[in-house]
């Protein structure tokens, strides 16, 4: 006996049609979704366009999309024009990529081409800043020579302090390095790679591991008033006291520590770019310690 209420059965090509159906309306959703989001690409949420935007740097000849999603980034001096150097030439990545991790994954010192382990392949060439010192264009030798960099004064003490250095020196830096234009009587042509741990000293190791925090091979304690750069951009790159950013790069977050405050670098450096490592406490080579300074508010 039929139940009164049951729902007749439905005919054999309303069934075949239903998976048609289903199918076509998945189908239809796929391109719909991929259309918006061509409409609205990934950079479109940092630059309100979906516009690509492209350079072609007149010291390069090829094209780049970087500016696609940093648009409204500062210049980062009048002596590297953007239209002449593009981003690729200093930064590297992948000048084509707008997949933000495929163009950011082969960038030069994660963003700072300075960085003294990346400085050539960034700032280098004869042209730029590996040429000859006659042009004044040996700047990456200076630095490579540098107190700021080699800190091989205070190596050098603490390793008389233990017994293991005898006159003469100093032998060491942070860096290896040489000089074959030495003038000074007391200068050493060549420094070895300073590694505190192949020393038998608890002192020096102590020292290696506490004390070369604050030199430009490092980088910077990640609380406010110490935030720097490494590399050159260590006194070239300005920061504020908090480490935020205050530019005009969409895609840099405002609430993130450790960027500098502009893309921009100076020569003219202020006290307070000094101050992210000096005179922000008292360091002491005898017993290996740095006593901060107290009177530092970190909210100002």
């Amino acid at each position: 006996m039929s139940q009164p209420n049951a729902a007749p059965p439905k005919p054999p090509f309303l069934r075949q049609i239903n998976p048609m159906v289903i199918g076509v309306a998945a189908l239809m959703a796929t391109l719909i979704l991929a259309e918006s989001r061509q409409n609205q690409p990934v950079w479109a949420e940092y630059t309100g366009s979906a516009e690509v935007r492209m350079l072609i740097p007149t010291l390069t000849g090829k094209p780049e999309l970087c500016l696609t999603c940093h648009e409204g980034i500062e210049q980062i001096d009048e002596a590297h024009p953007v239209d002449a150097f593009g981003c690729v030439r200093c930064h590297g990545g992948d000048r084509l990529s707008l997949d933000k991790n495929a163009a950011h994954a082969s960038m030069y010192g994660g963003g700072n081409p300075s960085d003294l382990s990346v400085v050539n392949q960034g700032c280098g060439g004869t042209d730029c800043h590996t040429g000859h010192p006659a042009d004044e264009r040996d700047h990456i030798a200076r630095i490579q020579q540098s107190l700021h960099t080699t800190y091989t004064g205070a190596i050098h003490e603490v390793l008389l302090d233990a017994g293991l250095a005898t006159g003469g020196g100093p032998f060491y830096g942070i860096v290896a390095t040489s000089d074959t234009t030495v003038e000074h009587p007391d200068a050493v042509a060549s420094l070895l790679g300073f590694n505190g741990q192949s020393f038998d000293s608890t002192s020096v190791q102590e020292f290696a591991a506490e004390c070369l925090t604050c030199h430009v091979t490092a980088a910077s304690v990640s609380e406010p008033y110490y935030f720097r750069g490494t590399g050159c951009a260590s006194c070239h790159v300005l920061y504020s006291l908090d480490g935020l950013y205050s530019g005009e790069d969409p895609t840099i977050p405002r609430d993130e520590t450790g960027h500098p405050a502009r893309h921009q670098m100076t020569v003219q450096i202020p006290y307070t770019q000094c101050n992210s490592c000096h005179y922000r406490g008292s360091y002491s080579t005898q017993d290996v310690h740095f006593t901060p300074r107290t009177d530092l508010d970190p909210a100002s």
